[in-house]
């Protein structure tokens, strides 16, 4: 665990750089204009149901790509499609609608299985769903991890691996992650990922969410290397703190204190997607791999704590959890 003092270094750095955000305004992306660049492109978002997935949802329709919604709740998902159609005038052939949970690595394989299938060129992999949990006890998914762990890093390490084959079918492509600023107080246990020792998390209960948004950059970056030369870019992403139902498992204490934190030093969605859409489509980032982000910028601080050799012994253990063989 990092000392209270890097933690309260870590806050006034944030507090600086959303402050120079502010001043700089909107996050200028350097991208293709043409619209014909685009026709035939296909995006995959998952959690596009709300807050950052939704408006990266909406901002690559709007573009013309094909953008596939990948929701566990389809019937929120189903109320997103319409939005978006009426937002930006997308061909309703343009949108499609799928069910996935991130929680069931079952689910996770059926999904990647259709869209392997159905659309064998993915341009660009947008891993945003995830889960955040206030609670002081262990929680798990239906396939016995630690929930976080589960869905914010296992369940999109699968996908992005089923999918593989249909990202180099698409080269050049790109997989932004979306990890969070959280991942520099992480307290990541290789010999105890899911946390099986921790009877009760107490004051620490944020720890395995921010383990898992560790997870999520190292294998951002265990990926980035793996993938050199096959024309696949990888990229993670801190947001920054954003109003988004990422927060809706918060007790009633959490949630307000959570809120006022965001009223006054947070972003909007929108805002929050703004790096994420860089990443995604900026020209002046096809040369680099397995790099992290903040504020359409190198976040440098998380990357200094990229351990390699942490970020592959992290990748053998995923495969070996997921099911998947050792490459």
């Amino acid at each position: 665990m990092p000392s209270y003092l890097s933690i309260f270094l870590y806050i006034l750095e944030y507090l600086y750089e959303r402050f120079l955000r502010l001043l700089t305004g909107d996050l200028i992306i350097d991208e293709e204009t043409d619209p014909s660049t685009v026709v035939g492109k296909v995006a995959l978002v998952t959690g596009a149901n709300s807050g950052l997935g939704k408006e990266v949802a909406i901002a690559l329709a709007a573009r013309g790509y094909k953008v596939i919604l990948a929701c566990r709740n389809l019937t929120l998902g189903k109320s997103v499609v319409q939005e978006i159609q009426q937002r930006t005038r997308a061909l309703s052939s343009n949108l499609i609608l799928k069910e996935l949970d991130l929680a069931n690595l079952s689910s996770v394989r059926t999904f990647a299985s259709q869209v392997s299938t159905q659309y064998p060129k993915l341009t660009l992999l947008v891993n945003n769903a995830g889960v955040y949990f206030d609670s002081d006890e262990r929680q798990v998914t239906k396939d016995g991890f630690e929930v976080h762990m589960g869905v914010n890093h296992l369940g999109h390490f699968l996908l992005t691996n089923l999918l593989l084959d249909n990202l180099k079918a698409a080269a050049p492509s790109r997989i932004v992650t979306v990890t969070s600023t959280n991942q520099l107080i992480a307290d990541l246990q290789l010999d105890d990922l899911m946390l099986e020792r921790v009877e009760n998390f107490g004051f620490q209960n944020t720890i395995p969410y921010n383990n898992s948004k560790l997870a999520n950059s190292l294998f951002t970056k265990e990926l980035g290397k793996r993938l050199v030369g096959s024309g696949v870019t990888t990229y993670s992403v801190c947001p920054g703190l954003v109003a988004t139902d990422v927060f809706r498992n918060f007790t009633p204490f959490r949630k307000f204190y959570t809120n006022l934190n965001i009223l006054l030093v947070g972003l909007t969605a929108k805002q929050g997607a703004e790096t994420i859409l860089y990443c995604a489509l900026d020209k002046n980032l096809s040369k680099e791999t397995g790099q992290i982000y903040r504020f359409g910028k190198h976040f440098k601080s998380a990357m200094k704590k990229m351990d390699g050799q942490v970020g592959k012994s992290l990748w053998d253990i995923s495969l070996q959890l997921v099911g998947l063989n050792k490459k």
